[in-house]
């Protein structure tokens, strides 16, 4: 048996003596001429969902019992519909399970592979963390308040899904944590915030580290207000102090078009400019970033997303 896997640069020939393995060998994928012979191979499942034979007729009953028990719910209700609608569903996906291991949203029926009860919160990746884990928030004022979007989004649409039929009830245990879960697992917290929350101050206890430096090493720059009479005559002053001294200039305008138009007009009075903005491709954004470090240009040209602070010309 040849085995080609999609992580490796090789394949392997597996070869039986009945039902037992007699050799393992690494082979070239192209060509299948043996390269090495091996005495293990690890080959993973090519389905994350995977549980032992023996678990998974027990999930099935448990499954069919659920399912069971929604069937007689919408019809004690009136909603034939939606008894019809689950059943044929969720007999199809035990089928599937049944034939192939696995099923297309299998994911819904994870709490009966974990062997979960009803209403316990999933396994996530903060379960396999140390017990003494350092956890830091960025942009933590919008992080925080969208733990518990994800979950209450999550549950108003699979309540809809159950609510008519589409899904047994177990698989609103299929989720993201809520709020109260995922702070019990939290251990110690950096909260990494410009404009920090009512929750994140209240956690720290006011203990607050100010960052007053950017990463780059610079300060942020002073500003100053200017009245908008004549701002084009102005801005080629400042353009033509900074250039004679060798500096680069940066010009944001509030839309894309209007850093084009911009730039068409330095063009026209000898000024060597070019705009930057999201539909250059992206090598053209290099290249025009390497002209600008070179002092090919000595102006760019770019709506307000530079405010972030990506790239700092001498």
């Amino acid at each position: 048996m040849d085995i080609n896997l999609p992580y490796v640069d090789h394949g392997y020939r597996v070869t039986f003596f009945g039902d037992e393995i007699e050799e393992i060998e690494t082979i070239e994928v192209a060509t299948n001429k043996r390269i090495a012979t091996i005495d293990n191979a690890a080959i993973f499942p090519a389905n994350l969902y995977v549980a032992p034979k023996d678990m998974i007729q027990q999930v099935i009953y448990e499954i069919q019992d659920e399912m069971t028990a929604q069937v007689e719910y919408f019809t004690s209700v009136g909603k034939l519909i939606e008894a019809q609608r689950i059943k044929e569903r969720v007999e199809y996906d035990i089928e599937m399970i049944k034939e192939l291991g696995y099923c297309n949203g299998i994911e819904n029926y994870s709490r009966f592979f974990d062997r979960r009860q009803p209403g316990t919160r999933p396994f996530c990746l903060l379960d396999y963390f140390p017990k003494d884990y350092l956890m830091i928030v960025d942009e933590s004022h919008q992080t925080m308040p969208q733990i518990s979007g994800m979950y209450g989004g999550d549950r108003s649409r699979k309540l809809i899904l159950v609510d008519y039929g589409f899904r047994i009830p177990s698989a609103l245990d299929n989720r993201p944590l809520n709020f109260h879960e995922f702070e019990s697992l939290q251990n110690q917290v950096i909260y990494v915030s410009a404009t920090p929350d009512t929750y994140e101050l209240e956690k720290t206890g006011g203990v607050i580290a100010e960052q007053v430096v950017r990463p780059t090493g610079l300060l942020d720059p002073p500003i100053e207000v200017r009245p908008s009479i004549n701002q084009i005559d102005d801005l080629l002053d400042e353009i033509d102090k900074r250039v004679t001294k060798g500096d680069r200039v940066l010009v944001t305008t509030l839309t894309k078009r209007m850093a084009e138009e911009m730039d068409k007009y330095l063009h026209r009075i000898n000024i060597k400019s070019k705009y930057i903005h999201s539909e250059v491709d992206t090598l053209e954004r290099v290249e025009i970033l390497r002209q600008l470090r070179l002092g090919e240009i000595d102006v760019l040209v770019g709506v307000n997303l530079l405010e972030r602070g990506w790239i700092y010309p001498k």
